[in-house]
């Protein structure tokens, strides 16, 4: 955000392109998480239950 209005003050970026700037960003910053939970929860559904070795006594 900070970037964006360094932008505007200069006159490099129009204020419309720097509230596309920052809303692609918060857009980004909470919908990317969630996918990637998503996925990696479909994920582990996935993925074969290995057996387990017995299990040893120790001395």
């Amino acid at each position: 955000m900070a970037i964006t209005a360094i932008g505007v003050d200069d006159g490099v970026v129009r204020k419309s392109e720097a509230a596309a700037l920052v809303g692609a960003a918060m857009i980004s910053v909470l919908v990317f998480p969630l996918l990637a939970l998503r996925l990696r929860a479909r994920e582990s559904d996935v993925t074969p239950h290995l057996p387990q070795a017995p299990a040893t006594e120790a001395w």
